[in-house]
């Protein structure tokens, strides 16, 4: 739309100090109580477990999973608003992020925990099963 504007574009999880930085806008996770800015709520986020064809034939609390380090607390999240009995699995494999995750998952390392808006072209694809439900992150 602006052919005239360079942008660009770098990725991080650390608070970023639009005072200060070279920055004139950030995309944040989060329930939106930042005082002092503007923001605008973008999407609300979703939680399904997906894998691979065939990785994950066992019951939900056998599953190895892939978790992304940057959001360990989503597995205890979607199980408990899923209902699931006991605790989540925790076997598996340490990504740093979701992205690391999701390619893992392609590659059949495990079950991974996303948004359905990252998963929704695999599943259709046959790339990715789903393997519970879809359930909506509420932020708190």
């Amino acid at each position: 739309a602006c052919p005239d504007v360079d942008l660009a574009i770098t990725t991080t999880q650390r608070v970023i100090d639009l005072d200060h930085e070279d920055v004139d806008c950030a995309i944040r996770h989060g329930a939106g109580q930042w005082g002092g800015l503007r923001f605008r709520l973008l999407f609300r986020e979703t939680l399904i477990p997906v894998a691979a064809p065939g990785v994950a034939e066992e019951g939900a609390r056998d599953w190895r999973t892939v978790r992304a380090r940057s959001r360990f607390h989503d597995w205890p999240l979607w199980w408990r608003a899923t209902g699931q009995a006991g605790e989540p699995p925790d076997r598996g494999i340490v990504v740093e992020n979701r992205a690391q995750a999701l390619e893992a998952a392609l590659a059949g390392a495990g079950v991974v925990l996303t948004d359905w808006r990252y998963v929704e072209a695999p599943i259709a694809s046959g790339r990715l099963i789903a393997l519970g439900p879809v359930s909506d992150l509420a932020e708190g």
